[in-house]
C-alpha cells in the first residue's frame, strides 16, 4: 500500500513537471508572437528569419555591418607602425581612424573609444617606438560650428581608444579660416625617458606638453598673439632632434589681417619657425616672415631642417635652424592657371641619405593640382614623380578623374616611406591614398575599406532593391542591396561642366526618378539644377522655370509622380506638375525666404501618400511649413514644440500606414503629431539628454518607426547615440544600434522593400551600414 502510494505519488510529480514545460513552451511563443506584428513576424521561406526552437526564450537583435564602398575621402593622417611589418595607420577629415596589416591593401574602420564624436576628424597619429600597437592621436575638425576635438590614446593597434585630453584643439575657428581640414606633424613623441614626453601643437592655444605619457597637458608657450599684427596663430607642426629631444622646434602660420571674422587668405599670412633647447621652457624665434605648413629634420643629421611653405615653395637650413635659404629649383610656385601652388608637407627619407619628398595642391578652400617632387640631392633640385600615364586608379574607383592625384582636384596632405621597404611610397590626400610600389614611376589607388563618401540623400526605386545616392564631390550613385555592389551615375552630360556638382536630393516613385543638385562651396556661385531619369543612367535637366539656385530639398509625390516640390537655397518652395517639365514658385507664407533652406545637408520634404496637395517642408532653423491646397500658401506648423536656444529641426516622416501621423525630429527632442501638424507632443520615451535626434525613416507594412539619435556638443556624459525602434508608435524603444563601431552621424536611414528585417542607414564617416535584424535565444 505504502509503495503503491508512493508510485503514485511519483507518477503525479512526473505529470506535473511536464505539465510545468508543456506550459512554459506555450508562454514563451505566445510571449515570442506578441512582440511582433503580421509583417514582422519570420517568414518559414525565409532562412535569415527562421523561428528560434521553442524550448528556448528568445529575443530579436540587430547585426551592423559596413557595406564598402569603392571610394575614399580626404586623409589626413598616414604613418606606419615602426615595428610590426605590413601595419599602417590612418585618419581622414569626417570618417575616423583606420588600420590596415597589409601593407594598405585593406582597411578596418576602428572607433570603439571614439564612437561619440560622430563624424570624427583624425589630425594626427603616432605609433610608439618601443610598444608595438601603442599609439597616440589627435582629432579635432571644425563643422558648422561644433568641434569634436581630443587626445586619445591605444594600446591595441587602434581597437580601443582612451580618452587622455579633451582640451587640446588643432584646429583653426571657422571665422578666420573656413578651413575644415587639419592635418600635419602636430604631435612629437620623447620615448627616452621613464615615461613619453609629448608636445601636441594646438590653433592659438598653444604648445602644449606632457611628461607623464599624456595624463596630464600643461601649455608651454606660442600662445596667443605673438604680435600686435599677428594675432591669430597656427602651430602647423613640431619635430624634435632626435639626437637632443630637448630641442623643440615649431611651424607657425601667422594670420597676418588681425582682424577676426575675416575669411583667412593662407597665401597672405605670414610665418615663423620657433626653437626651444631647454623643452619647451624658453622660445626662440629663428626665422620668421614666411607661413610654415608643416617641417622636417633629417633624422642622420639633425642640422638639416626642411620646411614646406605654402605659395612661398621649400626652405632649407644647415645649422640647426639658425638660417634658412629657399631651394625651389624646379619647382612652380603656381598653378597652370597661374593661381598660387600650396606646398603643404614634406618628409625626409631616414634610409637615404639627401632624399627628400613634397607634396602640393591644397588652396584656400579647393585642392588644386597635388602633385608629389623628390630630391636625391638634398633639395638642391627637384623632380614631379606623378605623370598622368602613370597614374592607375582602379577601375571600381568611385572618384571622378578630376580627383586622381595629380589631377585639378587633387591634394597631397602626408607622404610615408616604409621602413621595410624603401622603394614604397604612400600618399594621402584629397581622394584617398595612393602608393607607388617602384620608387615613383607608377601610382595606383588603395581604397579597400577607406570609404569616407558622404551620401547626403538616398531613395529606394520602387519594385526594386536598388537605392540611388546624392553623394558629396561627385554627384550620384546607385547600390544593387541584391548583389552589394555600386554602381557610379554619370551625370555629367545633364549637369553640363559643373565638376564640383553634388546631389542634395534623390527620389523616386514607380519608374521615374529625380535629384537636385547644386555646388558644394559658397564661393563657386550657387548653381543648382533638377535632373530626371526614367532608368537611372540617363538623366536630362529639368530646370524651366527654377531660378538656378541650389536644390537642397526634392519630394515627388507618392501618389502622382508628376507632381514633385523642390526646396531651394534662399529661394523658396516650386512645384511641378509634369514630372519637371515647368516648375512654378508656390513660397507664399515661408517667412524670410532669403535666409531659408540654407543649409549644407539635405532639406526634408514630405508628401501625402495619397493627397499630393498636402506637403511639409522642414526648415532648420524655423521649424515645420505646411501646405494643405498644393502649395498655393504655407503655414507654419510647430504648435506644441518647445523652442528653446539654437534649436534646429532636423528630420520630418510620414507615417504612410497612418498619414495623420507625423514625425520631427530635433536637437531638442523627438516630437509626433497624430493630426497631420495641427499639434505636436514630445515623445518622452526618448529623453532629450539622450542626444541630438536626426534622421526618421518609417516602415510603409507596419508603421514601425526607426530613429538616429547623434552625439553633439551639447550632448551629455551618459548620452547614448545610435538607432532606435519603436513597434508602438514611440510609445516604447529599442536600441538596434548602440555601440557606434561604424559612426553615430547618420544622414538617412532607409528601409530594404524586399527584406523587412534589413535596415540601411547612411553614416557620415563610414558611409553605409547595414542593420539585420537577427534571432538570438538563451537556454
Amino acid at each position: 500500500m505504502g509503495f503503491g502510494n508512493k508510485r503514485i505519488k511519483i507518477i503525479a510529480s512526473f505529470v506535473g513537471v511536464v505539465a510545468v514545460i508543456v506550459a512554459a513552451v506555450v508562454f514563451s511563443i505566445i510571449k515570442y508572437w506578441s512582440g511582433y506584428s503580421e509583417a514582422d513576424k519570420p517568414n518559414p521561406v525565409q532562412p535569415q528569419t527562421q523561428t528560434p526552437p521553442s524550448t528556448t526564450m528568445s529575443q530579436t537583435a540587430w547585426k551592423a555591418e559596413q557595406v564598402p564602398i569603392p571610394s575614399a575621402g580626404f586623409m589626413t593622417a598616414l604613418t606606419v607602425s615602426p615595428s610590426q611589418k605590413g601595419v599602417l595607420y590612418a585618419g581622414g577629415d569626417v570618417h575616423g581612424f583606420k588600420y590596415s596589416d597589409n601593407a594598405g591593401e585593406s582597411w578596418q574602420l576602428r572607433q570603439s573609444g571614439l564612437w561619440k564624436a560622430g563624424g570624427l576628424g583624425v589630425a594626427a597619429i603616432v605609433p610608439h617606438p618601443k610598444q608595438p600597437g601603442k599609439l597616440y592621436m589627435l582629432s579635432g575638425r571644425a563643422d558648422n560650428g561644433k568641434t569634436d576635438y581630443g587626445f586619445y590614446s591605444s594600446e591595441d593597434d587602434g581597437q580601443t581608444w582612451t580618452l587622455l585630453n579633451k582640451n587640446l584643439i588643432p584646429t583653426v575657428p571657422q571665422a578666420s579660416n573656413p578651413q575644415l581640414r587639419v592635418y600635419g606633424k602636430l604631435i612629437a613623441l620623447d620615448s627616452s625617458g621613464p615615461q613619453d614626453t609629448l608636445y601636441v601643437a594646438s590653433y592659438d592655444k598653444g604648445l602644449f606638453k606632457s611628461t607623464d605619457g599624456g595624463k596630464s597637458f600643461k601649455v608651454v608657450g606660442l600662445a596667443g598673439s605673438l604680435g600686435k599684427d599677428k594675432e591669430h596663430v597656427n602651430l602647423t607642426a613640431v619635430v624634435l632632434n632626435p639626437r637632443d629631444p630637448k630641442t623643440v622646434y615649431v611651424g607657425v602660420r601667422y594670420d597676418a589681417t588681425g582682424k577676426k571674422g575675416e575669411v583667412f587668405q593662407e597665401s597672405k599670412a605670414g610665418g615663423a619657425v620657433w626653437r626651444s633647447k631647454d623643452g619647451g621652457s624658453t622660445w626662440q624665434e629663428v626665422w620668421t616672415g614666411i607661413p610654415v605648413r608643416d617641417l622636417d629634420i633629417d633624422q642622420n643629421d639633425p642640422q638639416t631642417l626642411y620646411a614646406a611653405c605654402l605659395d612661398k615653395g621649400m626652405y632649407r637650413s644647415t645649422d640647426g635652424g639658425e638660417t634658412w635659404q629657399p631651394i625651389n629649383n624646379g619647382l612652380s610656385l603656381t598653378t597652370p592657371k597661374k593661381a598660387p601652388l600650396y606646398y603643404n608637407t614634406v618628409t625626409v627619407n631616414p634610409k637615404r641619405k639627401g632624399e627628400v619628398l613634397i607634396g602640393t595642391g591644397i588652396g584656400h578652400l579647393n585642392a588644386v593640382y597635388g602633385s608629389v617632387f623628390r630630391s636625391t640631392d638634398a633639395g638642391n633640385t627637384w623632380t614631379n614623380l606623378i605623370q598622368s600615364s602613370h597614374v592607375h586608379a582602379d577601375p571600381g574607383l568611385y572618384i571622378p578623374q578630376f580627383y586622381h592625384m595629380g589631377g585639378s582636384g587633387y591634394a597631397v596632405s602626408i607622404i610615408t616611406i616604409p621602413w621595410w621597404d624603401p622603394n614604397t611610397i604612400y600618399v594621402a590626400g584629397r581622394a584617398g591614398i595612393w602608393v607607388s610600389n617602384d620608387n615613383g614611376d607608377n601610382w595606383r589607388t588603395i581604397f579597400n575599406g577607406l570609404q569616407g563618401r558622404r551620401l547626403l540623400s538616398s531613395a529606394i526605386v520602387p519594385g526594386t532593391r536598388h537605392f540611388i545616392f546624392g553623394m558629396v564631390d561627385f554627384s550620384m550613385g546607385g547600390f544593387d542591396a541584391s548583389t552589394g555592389k555600386f554602381q557610379p551615375i554619370d551625370t555629367k552630360q545633364a549637369l553640363g561642366t559643373k565638376d564640383r556638382n553634388i546631389a542634395i536630393a534623390v527620389d523616386a516613385v514607380q519608374s521615374k526618378m529625380m535629384a537636385g543638385v547644386g555646388n558644394q562651396y559658397a564661393n563657386e556661385g550657387n548653381y543648382g539644377s533638377v535632373i530626371a531619369s526614367t532608368d537611372g543612367e540617363h538623366w536630362t535637366p529639368k530646370n524651366n522655370g527654377l531660378p538656378g539656385k541650389r536644390v537642397s530639398g526634392l519630394k515627388m509625390a507618392p501618389s502622382n509622380p508628376d507632381v514633385a516640390y523642390a526646396a531651394l537655397k534662399g529661394a523658396g518652395i516650386y512645384k511641378t506638375t509634369d514630372s519637371g517639365d515647368h516648375w512654378s514658385k508656390h513660397s507664399q507664407g515661408l517667412v524670410g525666404e532669403s535666409s531659408l533652406f540654407s543649409s549644407f545637408t539635405r532639406v526634408p520634404v514630405a508628401v501625402h501618400p495619397q493627397n499630393p496637395d498636402i506637403a511639409y517642408v522642414l526648415d532648420d532653423a524655423q521649424g515645420v511649413y505646411r501646405t494643405t491646397d498644393g502649395g498655393k500658401s504655407w503655414a507654419k506648423a510647430i504648435h506644441g514644440i518647445q523652442i528653446s536656444g539654437k534649436m534646429q529641426f532636423t528630420d520630418l516622416s510620414i507615417d504612410p500606414t497612418d498619414p495623420g501621423t507625423v514625425y520631427v525630429s530635433t536637437s531638442n527632442g523627438l516630437y509626433q503629431s497624430r493630426n497631420g501638424g495641427e499639434e505636436w507632443q514630445p515623445l518622452s520615451s526618448l529623453p532629450p539628454s539622450i542626444g541630438q535626434f536626426g534622421s526618421i525613416a518609417v516602415d510603409p507594412r507596419n508603421g514601425n518607426v526607426f530613429v538616429a539619435v547623434e552625439a553633439d556638443s551639447g550632448s551629455t556624459a551618459d548620452a547614448k547615440p545610435g538607432i532606435y525602434l519603436s513597434a508602438d508608435k514611440g510609445a516604447t524603444w529599442s536600441a538596434i544600434y548602440s555601440d557606434g563601431a561604424f559612426g553615430t552621424q547618420f544622414d538617412a536611414l532607409l528601409i530594404d522593400p524586399a527584406q523587412p528585417d534589413v535596415l540601411y542607414a547612411t553614416e557620415r564617416s563610414a558611409s553605409l551600414i547595414k542593420l539585420t535584424k537577427t534571432f538570438s535565444t538563451t537556454k
